[in-house]
């Protein structure tokens, strides 16, 4: 399995795991991954987009990615959601 993410600055370091990942590892590879990524590309402010896989959603991740300042961008549940033209079922 991996774990990347992308965006108009570049493209976080790609995270290589086996198994399932589940909230407590999720957390890990955010840390690891997407906060020094966030912290160095966008230090003025940023928005992460992600769907809502019960590990994006448990609380614990909420948690943690309010204490790391991570802006979540919410989508609601199996409802389209259309950013800037572009429309998704998230």
């Amino acid at each position: 399995m991996a774990w990347a993410g992308i965006s108009a600055r570049g493209a976080t370091k790609i995270i290589v795991f086996d198994g399932v990942m589940k909230a407590p590892f999720y957390q890990e590879v955010l840390r690891t991954g997407l906060v020094p990524f966030i912290r160095s590309k966008f230090p003025e402010s940023h928005r992460l987009w992600q769907d809502n896989d019960p590990k994006h959603t448990a609380i614990s991740t909420q948690e943690f990615m309010e204490r790391e300042g991570i802006n979540w961008f919410k989508t609601p549940a199996q409802s389209p959601v259309i950013i800037n033209n572009y429309t998704s079922t998230a």
